[in-house]
C-alpha cells in the first residue's frame, strides 16, 4: 500500500493552522505566482464529496499562498486532497500538478 504524503494534520473544528504551498515547476523548482485569482478547493479522498469549494486564497508572496480556513472547512474528520488553482488570463493551473497536497482532519476528543 502507499504512503501517502500528509501535508498538514489538524483536528476538527481547528482554523488556526493554517494551509499554504510554496508554487513549483516539476522539477520542484519555486515558480513566481502571477494571477488575477487564486483559489483553494478541498475534496474528501474517500467520498469525492467536495469540501472546499474553489475559496478565494492569498497570495503571500512571489511564490507562496495560503488559505484561510472559514467555519465549517474543517468540521468534518477525514483525507482530504487539496488543490491551490490559480488563474491568469483566462488560464489555469493547478498547484500540485501531481495532486499531492493531502490534508487529514482528526477527530476531536
Amino acid at each position: 500500500m502507499a504512503t501517502i504524503p500528509l501535508k498538514l494534520t489538524i483536528a476538527q473544528n481547528d482554523l488556526l493552522t493554517i494551509p499554504e504551498a510554496q508554487l513549483t515547476d516539476s522539477d520542484g523548482n519555486p515558480i513566481s505566482v502571477s494571477a488575477d485569482i487564486v483559489v483553494f478547493r478541498m475534496v474528501n479522498y474517500q467520498t469525492g464529496e467536495v469540501k472546499v469549494n474553489n475559496q478565494t486564497a492569498q497570495i503571500v508572496d512571489d511564490t507562496h499562498v495560503q488559505y484561510v480556513w472559514q467555519a465549517g472547512d474543517t468540521d468534518t474528520a477525514g483525507l482530504y486532497q487539496a488543490w491551490f488553482i490559480i488563474s491568469n488570463g483566462g488560464l489555469t493551473n493547478r498547484f500540485p500538478p501531481e495532486g499531492n497536497f493531502y490534508i487529514l482532519i482528526v477527530e476531536s476528543l
